[in-house]
């Protein structure tokens, strides 16, 4: 059993008037460092919505951690601290590729699951893909060169002239 996306459903449990956004990130475990963020999602805290990351990679359900961990905050609210103003699940998806061996980018989505709130409310953003970073496979030291005397070219001297000094 191959995993390939998580789906996050936010249902807010808030009053009507509240205001203020939630910011979710979603980390990959396997890697390091500032790497780890892979997506952010930042709505209205009274919009229920459904997020959905694709990853890039597979995930195993005999593996016992997820690769992928979610974080929410609340921003700018007038909500009060500790105060419970949604609930938040979060599942895995089985892969529906006919060829597992491939794994085609495809950006985070959403669904929003109200009226009342439109895709200009929502922001949503992803990491890019790395650079390829070329490796050198044989250093200076390596390569065999024969020893000759090659012209120094100093300023003011033409090719010929230094040619002939060592020579």
């Amino acid at each position: 059993m191959i995993v390939d996306r998580c789906i996050i459903d936010y249902r807010p449990q808030c009053p009507i008037n509240s205001t203020g956004r939630v910011r979710v990130y979603v980390y990959d475990t396997r890697l390091d460092g500032p790497d780890q963020e892979q997506a952010q999602y930042m709505f209205p805290v009274n919009c229920p919505i459904e997020l959905y990351y694709y990853g890039t990679s597979y995930a195993s359900l005999q593996d016992d951690v997820c690769p992928w961990i979610t974080k929410y905050k609340l921003e700018e609210s007038n909500i009060r601290k500790d105060v419970r103003y949604c609930k938040i699940k979060a599942y895995v998806k089985l892969c529906t590729s006919k060829n597992p061996e491939e794994i085609e980018f495809r950006p985070p989505s959403f669904k929003i699951k109200s009226n009342k709130f439109n895709e200009e409310d929502v922001d949503c953003s992803h990491v890019a893909r790395a650079l390829k970073q070329p490796k050198l496979c044989r250093t200076r030291s390596s390569v065999t060169t024969t020893e000759r005397n090659r012209p120094l070219l100093l300023p003011g001297l033409t090719f010929q002239q230094a040619r002939s000094s060592v020579s």
